[in-house]
């Protein structure tokens, strides 16, 4: 009886061998447990050891099989029962063989490579280092080497210890430059293995330098041909290290390669024209025409990988797109990309993240650059909304400080002041609970509600404001600091828009009597004088003030400064109400030169408003020929700006060229052209 079980046991196990060469591991799971069943149950020796060591590796066949398909739970529950098998197998092995035999090695190996596949990685690295303390008391430089360190580097970069990666990797390299000088392929895998720990370790030298070393030895075999994606990984080293030159370099060698080698949608053609793409971006404008051609290269190759299409890399090509659109102009492209961009992002992300309120912050910029200012406040509102929702969340209230003063001042440039003093009144808040109320922080605070209020026209809640802050400055900087006089000179300001001359005049004297006042400030301050006199009516005043101003403004930061401008315009406008037309002719081009020079600091309108009624002055004391001339400057001044036909200065101005024209015709006697 004995006898007959035992030769049905070797039957079914020849079987299963049979079976599992043809890779038939059902059946040769079935005939390996067949086998097992028909031993003695009590008889736990070498053979029992062998057949479950059989059925554990045969189940980790089967699980590979399964996760290849997909078919991640039924691989995992296969890797399971492997894995128990070999626990059981090696437990006998060692107990009967002791931990040095070739079979307690090979088990726990499988041990290792199982407890990999279910991701517990603690242990792996365990039976990795029990297996290599085996290997080790056998022979220093066992074969079997190589495997072990590779699988323990692996099962440590799996828990991101890269140093004890490393460690692994250089004692393999070392390994095989030793004991296999002739194994040019395995000495060019390990290299390739160990280049990426070496970046990971930020040994960008060394991670180079072993690339290049692979590609070389790849280069020198029989029949070799370039592998481009090493160049490919050594550029993404040199972008680590900092070098995007070199990076680049290296992708425009890579690219063609990877052409030639691979079909054209690959996507290592995606991501090197990515990232070559983002070198150039982030070199500046001249090479963002470049940078545009790689991103649109790379987004055609998109649309045969589906599922990449709409991938947060994606979402990254596009906003850099819409960047290099909105600064060539191309606004309305922009505009399109970007809400392609957010589009993506939300699908992946949601809203509720900083991302999201960066893109919906660009596309707020953009709306404003095209003077939509209501599609502006809509997408500034919602990027301003999620990143407060987002500070609320930490529960500290101060983090919410930067994103309120960001907002207040966005609010600001759109002219919604009501909401710009919410933000404010926020940070106020915030900081007087934290600081107290009389804090240099809450001082600076009150200073912005002023200015806002002063956009409002306010001017006594603007007063009040200042009033506050100059009761905290005085108390922690004393009268004479220069913060001080610079609050008394906003506050003169106020003053004088709320028709309080002679109190804007006491402050702006306190100022400029300061040792604390520059000679620079001096002059915009006799400048600011000047205008008080002026709205007084008093112009000889007025435009004694403008001339000291002028002189001063000359010496501090020369004639041709763009605040000398404004001056040299204030006293063409005194010179006219006080019919000194030529005089006021001179000053207002000198004006009008500076600006062109320098332009943004008198708007446009407002010299040509002015020319028209020193050119109608010059009509009227029937120099016509002086009166054309400044008519003619105007309507080109007009022009270039674009105003419309239609303007009543712009129609004013031709309607007197048309008569200066005609009496200059009538002196001559041409009444052909009158």
């Amino acid at each position: 009886m004995g006898k007959g079980r035992h030769t049905g046991s070797s039957i079914r196990l020849n079987m299963a061998e049979i079976y599992f060469a043809k890779s038939d591991y059902e059946r040769a799971f079935q005939f390996f447990q067949e086998g097992l069943d028909a031993r003695s149950e009590d008889c736990l020796d070498e053979e029992y050891a062998i057949i479950t060591h059989c059925i554990g590796l045969t189940l980790e066949k089967q699980g590979d099989i399964l996760h290849k398909e997909g078919q991640r739970r039924e691989s995992i529950d296969a890797y399971i029962a492997s894995l128990k098998r070999f626990d059981e197998a090696y437990s006998i092995f060692s107990t009967i063989l002791g931990n040095s035999h070739d079979d307690v090695i090979n088990t726990l190996h499988h041990c290792g490579y199982l407890n990999m596949k279910l991701r517990r990685y603690d242990v792996a690295l365990g039976m990795y280092q029990k297996e290599l303390v085996c290997v080790r008391s056998l022979c220093v430089d066992d074969e079997r080497l190589p495997d072990i360190l590779k699988a323990k580097a692996t099962a440590h970069v799996k828990k991101n210890h890269y140093d004890e990666a490393l460690e692994c990797l250089e004692e393999l390299l070392d390994f095989v430059r030793k004991n296999k000088p002739g194994d040019d392929h395995l000495l060019e895998r390990t290299l390739i293995k160990i280049a990426p720990i070496y970046g990971h370790t930020k040994n960008y030298e060394k991670a180079i330098s072993a690339y290049s070393e692979a590609l070389q030895i790849k280069l020198s075999q029989k029949g070799g041909i370039e592998d481009p994606r090493i160049r490919y990984k050594v550029g993404r080293l040199y972008m680590m290290s900092n070098k995007p030159g070199l990076a680049a370099s290296l992708y425009e060698e890579a690219l063609p390669l990877l052409t030639a080698n691979f079909e054209k949608h690959h996507r290592d053609i995606f991501t090197t024209l990515r990232l070559l793409g983002n070198i150039y971006f982030d070199q500046g404008t001249y090479m963002f025409h470049r940078a545009l051609g790689c991103y649109q290269c790379a987004l055609k190759i998109l649309k045969k990988y589906p599922e990449v299409r709409n991938s947060t890399t994606v979402e990254s090509i596009l906003n850099n797109m819409a960047f290099i659109f909105y600064t060539a102009g191309d606004i309305l492209k922009a505009i399109e990309t970007l809400k392609e961009a957010i589009k993506i992002y939300e699908a992946n992300n949601g809203t509720f993240n900083p991302g999201y309120a960066s893109l919906r912050h660009n596309l707020a910029n953009v709306f404003l650059k095209i003077g939509d200012h209501e599609e502006a406040k809509v997408a500034y509102n919602e990027a301003f909304t999620v990143k407060i929702q987002l500070m609320r969340l930490v529960g500290d209230d101060t983090i919410l400080l930067n994103p309120l003063d960001n907002m207040g001042a966005t609010y600001v440039r759109l002219r919604d002041y009501e909401r710009a003093l919410e933000c404010y009144e926020g940070m106020r808040a915030i900081r007087e609970s934290e600081l107290g109320k009389h804090s240099l922080q809450v001082c600076d605070i009150h200073r912005e509600i002023a200015l806002v209020h002063c956009h409002m026209e306010n001017y006594g809640k603007a007063k009040a404001s200042y009033k506050r802050v100059l009761k905290i400055l005085v108390k922690k900087l004393g009268y004479s600091h220069e913060d001080v006089m610079d609050i008394l000179y906003r506050l003169g300001l106020v003053l004088f828009k709320n028709e309080e001359y002679d109190a804007a005049l006491k402050l702006y004297d306190t100022t400029m009597q300061s040792k604390t006042t520059s000679e620079a400030k001096r002059a915009v301050i006799l400048n600011r004088i000047a205008n008080v006199f002026m709205k007084k009516g008093e112009y000889e005043v007025a435009l004694n003030y403008y001339q000291l101003s002028l002189d001063m403004k000359n010496k501090t930061v020369g004639n041709n400064h763009k605040s000398v401008a404004r001056t040299l315009y204030n006293i063409g406008l005194v010179c006219h109400r006080e019919g000194l037309i030529d005089e006021a002719s001179d000053y207002l081009r000198a004006a009008l030169d500076i600006d062109r020079r320098s332009p943004g600091n008198i708007h446009p309108m407002k010299i040509a408003r002015t020319m028209v009624s020193v050119g109608k002055a010059y009509f009227i004391k029937g120099n016509f020929s002086d009166a054309s001339s400044l008519f003619r400057e105007v309507e080109h001044l007009l022009l270039l700006i674009n105003i419309p036909s239609d303007d009543e200065t712009l129609k004013r101005t031709q309607l007197y060229i048309d008569r200066c024209k005609r009496k200059m015709n009538f002196a001559t006697g041409d009444w052909s052209r009158i």
